[in-house]
């Protein structure tokens, strides 16, 4: 999936060089930025670390208040190692 699909065609429409230039360079910093986020939102829920989500101690993971699925800290976990991948 594309999170940048609108954006790129914002890009391409855009008829200023330098605008266009702006607007690749802030894609480029946001998609950095996602990508560490997705990799502590991995070490975080990897960790043992309370909750950030419900509280509960990382022991009592299986018993989250959200259930699953729907736990957002299982959705974290399944950003997986591949957020370390270039």
């Amino acid at each position: 999936m594309n999170p940048f699909k609108d954006f790129d065609t914002f890009i391409e429409a855009e008829t200023n060089e330098e605008n266009k230039k702006i607007l690749i360079f802030i894609k480029m910093r946001l998609t950095a930025v996602i990508k560490e986020n997705d990799k502590l939102r991995f070490l975080l829920a990897k960790s043992k670390a309370d909750c950030v989500y419900c509280g509960k101690p990382a022991e009592d993971f299986s018993k989250c208040t959200y259930g699953f699925p729907g736990c957002p800290r299982a959705d974290d976990l399944m950003c997986g190692d591949d957020v370390f991948s270039e």
